[in-house]
């Protein structure tokens, strides 16, 4: 698994997207691993800071502002990455919620 080992290349959000895509699929094959990673967040201070932050960089983040800059500042032939990330960023913030028991808003 590579957890963001450039990141000044990625976007911030991405480090922990990683992290969380992986979990994405334990979930997957064995959806009780949804509580495993609760209980985690419920009783690990490290894990539940880790996930903290991340949440946090999700909430200041809005991909409707970059979907604006994709369409003007950005060449149509790219626009397909930035929707590639705008989709992972959404599906991750989901998962990020499931796991905290946190309501979507």
């Amino acid at each position: 698994m590579d957890l963001c080992l450039d990141a000044d290349k990625v976007p911030i959000f991405q480090c922990g997207s990683d992290l969380l895509q992986h979990s994405k699929s334990v979930l997957q094959k064995d959806i009780r691993n949804l509580e495993m990673l609760r209980e985690m967040y419920n009783q690990w201070p490290f894990f539940r800071v880790t996930i903290d932050l991340v949440e946090m960089v999700f909430a200041k983040g809005d991909p409707g502002i970059t979907a604006l800059y994709d369409k003007l500042l950005v060449s149509p032939d790219l626009w397909q990455f930035g929707e590639r990330l705008r989709s992972n960023y959404k599906e991750t913030k989901e998962l990020l919620l499931h796991v905290c028991g946190h309501r979507f808003t």
